[in-house]
């Protein structure tokens, strides 16, 4: 990946090394459990549509903040990783699922995690998703999911008093929210991670380049040289 890609358009070159400059773990399972080949950071395709699904308002708790311009302000629904649409525990006369068809997305390198593309907070959501990848099952309960939106708060809390290095600059993590299916008792939930950026020197930040791509090689264009050859 050429370095003046990240002056040209930073937004898309830091989706692009996120998902091709990217050697994934060197325990290599990274590559052996993954996602539907549509929906693999790795694949060639763009972007894709997630699911969701609607149920009971009764099913479902929140924590923290889950924004209201998906599904225009109601709280009975969670967004569904494609490949856990036709899931038994989904199966269920009062649970309805659709393609959400307003914003497509586009896969992080975690797989699971997607960004929205093309709408006016390029927000990201994090999926439960009940099969393996890399290393392990990716379920995401509700006493799980509220792990993150509890940390950034705290993280938050603490750049507000000045108690964090004000080098650090973070993506929160700003709400969770869970449906019990009561016929299984199992736990269905999502994370919505903001993409406003938060920190004492986010105004100084130009340039988003993931840590791992400096060190990984373009999986489109193998012979260039790794990010941080080139830096240096």
């Amino acid at each position: 990946m050429k370095i003046a890609d990240f002056y040209n358009d930073k937004t898309k070159s830091q989706q692009y090394a996120e998902r091709y400059v990217n050697d994934g773990s060197p325990s290599g399972w990274t590559e052996k459990n993954t996602t539907s080949v549509g929906t693999n950071p790795f694949s060639d395709n763009p972007f894709f549509s997630l699911c969701y699904c609607t149920a009971p308002s009764e099913y479902f708790r929140e924590f923290g903040n889950i924004p209201a311009w998906p599904m225009g302000g109601k709280n009975n629904w969670i967004f569904i990783h494609p490949d856990m649409s036709d899931h038994d525990d989904l199966k269920s006369p009062v649970i309805d699922i659709r393609i959400y068809e307003k914003h497509n997305v586009i896969p992080t390198a975690s797989g699971r995690t997607v960004q929205f593309q093309n709408c006016r907070y390029p927000d990201y959501v994090k999926l439960h998703y009940d099969k393996m990848l890399g290393r392990d099952n990716r379920s995401l309960p509700f006493r799980i999911a509220v792990a993150g939106p509890e940390i950034s708060q705290l993280m938050k809390a603490g750049v507000d008093n000045k108690l964090i290095a004000m080098e650090l600059a973070f993506f929160p993590e700003i709400g969770a929210r869970a449906m019990t299916i009561p016929s299984s008792n199992k736990d269905w939930g999502m994370v919505w991670r903001s993409s406003e950026i938060m920190g004492e020197r986010v105004g100084q930040i130009k340039y988003l380049i993931p840590f791992f791509s400096l060190f990984s090689r373009d999986r489109n264009s193998p012979n260039d040289p790794s990010s941080l050859s080139i830096i240096l």
